[in-house]
């Protein structure tokens, strides 16, 4: 029987793996592919796969003699390719894989693909690029600048987004900052009920689900607030009635 593991015990691996390499809350962002060209025994490369939504691939050494070998398709983004290359990382040190295994990672999980372990990859991915101590504090100031300080933002960000200013901050897509407010929905939820990161409960949403918990949904709500600040920025730049003059 398989034992797996919650989204808790998973951080805490990613945790222990990043205290094995020395990564500290400054070091972010991270470059997965300096990293792992740091590592003896890997090789990443970069590859123009045909198949367009392949993301990236692992192929686990056979024996000591070989090299494990992760392969990225560059024709993503920078910020995508040091996500997928994050999470193949994350299938070597984070799942039990057999010697001589070979993975296909796509955009989107396939049928044939095993739901636990891209979650492994991905969750795990995520805490190791964006890790929850140090993105939970910054998404909540942003998120909080921008409800209420609607010409302030505007004067220091123009139209950016919080996920554009945090996908630059962390190397990544907005894309994956958007999920990464959506999966950590309930420890945003707890830290802004005034507890501390370390008083915080971590649990996947099935574990949420299980326990009735329903957190508020933060994206939702920074989509209204932005399309309402947006709003009022053109508004401000609209002329106003008395200054429209009417042609005879």
């Amino acid at each position: 029987m398989i034992v797996c593991m919650t989204k808790a015990e998973l951080y805490d691996t990613v945790s222990g793996l990043k205290n094995y390499f020395g990564i500290g809350e400054f070091d972010y962002p991270i470059n997965t592919f300096d990293l792992c060209s740091q590592i003896k025994g890997l090789k990443v490369q970069k590859v123009s796969f045909k198949t367009k939504d392949l993301r990236g691939m692992l192929c686990v050494a056979k024996d000591q003699t070989e090299n494990h070998v992760i392969l990225i398709n560059d024709c993503k983004s920078n910020e995508e390719q040091n996500y997928h290359c994050a999470h193949e990382f994350m299938h070597l040190f984070g799942d039990s894989q057999k010697p001589g295994t070979i993975l296909k990672c796509y955009d989107k999980v396939k049928p044939n693909q095993d739901s636990y372990t891209e979650w492994i990859a991905n969750e795990g991915a995520a805490e190791f690029l964006i890790p929850y101590r140090v993105f939970i504090p910054e998404f909540s100031k942003l998120y909080d600048f921008s409800k209420n300080n609607f010409s302030e933002w505007h004067r220091m960000y123009g139209l950016s987004t919080v996920e554009y200013i945090l996908a630059n901050r962390f190397r990544v897509s907005e894309m994956v900052i958007t999920n990464r407010i959506k999966n950590l929905a309930f420890e945003i939820w707890q830290y802004r009920g005034y507890n501390t990161l370390d008083e915080i409960s971590i649990l996947s949403r099935k574990q949420q689900i299980q326990q009735h918990i329903d957190p508020p949904n933060y994206y939702s709500e920074m989509k209204r607030t932005e399309a309402e600040r947006d709003f009022s920025l053109v508004s401000a730049t609209l002329p106003k009635s008395s200054e429209l003059s009417i042609a005879h």
